[in-house]
């Protein structure tokens, strides 16, 4: 049976994969599983990204956590790191986010934060599932009268995730000119506010009219090219690019170019080792980061660990050896000191402090660290045979051959993805030419066994 939690929570198309049912009872087996494990607190936070769906499926959520006796505060709109946040520092047994990130409006997604605010691991999930599932039986009486939870509404939540960003980094951001994508999602009532609180002025705006049903439409951190344009027209310094949960951070210089992930992640490194913050001296980061940070930590005598995609797996490799610094080139950064998971917000802030400490300017990012072309490539594969697609004898014979061509001069990496129906090629080279040929050889294997459905 497929796993129902992706690597970034349960995420489908709402009403039809992820219907008021399924929400129902992740809700309700969520909150029989932390009463199991003897969780703290009494009560659930949920807050979502503002899609239309979000109402539907975070009322059908509350229920299920009602039903088994647990009390649901509604922040409403809010980011999901501002929900990581809120349940930790509030002491909440459990917080939900109802989103699916950087994904269109007609999908949505399911995803838990612990006690501490760290994303749920494997197997708290897999028990989860095991109730929706039917593996597990589910045998207890039915709470009545006083026993059931009820429902209320968390006052002043974006005020309360602001304070907390502000008290954590506060650059001086006085005469720094900044233009925003708020990708019509969660930041889109919070962005403005925090950079004019550090000085910052704010030059242009794109992406914060959210309607339900605009979510990631041709804006945000997915489609920069809008920011780009206007950082340029508007003499910004730097644009900022967020995706529609707010977790993920994607940088324009001031010529209107974007900054490669791995670039601001070695600019961060640089300043938290600057700062004697760089723990054990080491930088994590997945699979899919581009050589030249490779070569960037190497130069700049910075460990540089690398573990599966997924921003979750980057956080239990920098839990487990207290790592402070981590992140993915698609812009998740994790600064462990400051946060518990993926911060577009806080990213923004440790970066702005990074430039002004490090005196750079973020247009001469290449400067600091080459890039290697890259190419990136989904194929459409439905989710039950995606995993054996990817591991499909034939196009794995073809990526040896290209691997052995390539030696250290490139890199191929090829996986099933952990939240779409999708098998993700990625192919670096040292000219985007010969990067192409090699991704387009192995796509074509992909699309002529395995046609889409």
């Amino acid at each position: 049976m497929a796993r129902l939690f992706g690597t970034d929570g349960v995420r489908g198309i709402a009403n039809v994969e992820l219907n008021v049912g399924l929400a129902y009872r992740l809700g309700k087996y969520g909150a029989r599983v932390l009463r199991a494990r003897h969780a703290q607190g009494n009560a659930v936070l949920i807050g979502h990204d503002g899609r239309i769906s979000a109402d539907m499926l975070s009322a059908a959520l509350a229920a299920g956590f009602c039903s088994e006796g647990l009390d649901v505060y509604l922040a409403g709109e809010l980011p999901t790191p501002g929900i990581a946040t809120l349940t930790r520092i509030n002491d909440y047994a459990l917080g939900v986010v109802v989103s699916a990130s950087h994904n269109a409006f007609q999908y949505n997604g399911i995803k838990f934060f612990d006690h501490a605010g760290y994303k749920l691991p494997d197997s708290v999930e897999d028990e989860i599932s095991s109730y929706i599932n039917g593996e597990t039986a589910d045998v207890n009486e039915p709470l009545q009268g006083a026993a059931i939870g009820r429902i209320y509404q968390l006052e002043r939540a974006g005020e309360m995730y602001l304070d907390f960003l502000l008290h954590k980094m506060r650059p001086s951001g006085h005469g720094l000119r900044v233009a925003l994508d708020c990708a019509n999602g969660a930041t889109q009532q919070l962005a403005d506010r925090l950079f004019q609180a550090v000085g910052c002025e704010i030059t242009a705006r794109f992406g914060c009219d959210g309607n339900g049903t605009n979510i990631n439409d041709g804006c945000g951190s997915t489609h920069p090219q809008k920011l780009a344009q206007a950082v340029k027209a508007s003499g910004a310094d730097v644009g900022f690019a967020f995706d529609g949960d707010g977790d993920r951070l994607i940088c324009i210089d001031r010529e209107g170019r974007v900054v490669n992930g791995d670039a601001v992640m070695a600019i961060l490194a640089m300043f938290l080792k600057n700062r004697g913050e760089l723990s054990n001296n080491t930088l994590v980061a997945t699979v899919m980061s581009n050589l030249g940070l490779h070569k960037f930590c190497a130069e700049q005598d910075i460990n540089l660990v690398t573990t599966q995609v997924g921003d979750r797996y980057v956080l239990e490799e920098m839990l487990s050896n207290k790592y402070s610094l981590g992140g993915e080139q698609s812009g998740h950064i994790i600064l462990r000191d400051y946060q518990t998971t993926g911060d577009g917000l806080l990213s923004a802030l440790a970066l702005i402090a990074a430039l002004d400490e490090l005196e750079l300017d973020l247009a001469d990012a290449d400067k600091i660290m080459s890039i290697f072309p890259q190419v990136n490539r989904g194929i459409s594969i439905p989710n039950t045979i995606k995993n054996e697609a990817a591991a499909d004898p034939e196009i794995r014979t073809k990526e040896l051959e290209w691997m052995e061509k390539l030696a250290d001069r490139g890199r191929i990496v090829l996986r099933a993805s952990g939240t779409e129906p999708l098998v993700r090629v990625m192919v670096e080279a040292e000219n985007e030419d010969l990067a192409k040929a090699v991704c387009d050889s192995l796509c074509d294997i992909l699309v002529r066994k395995y046609p889409s459905v």
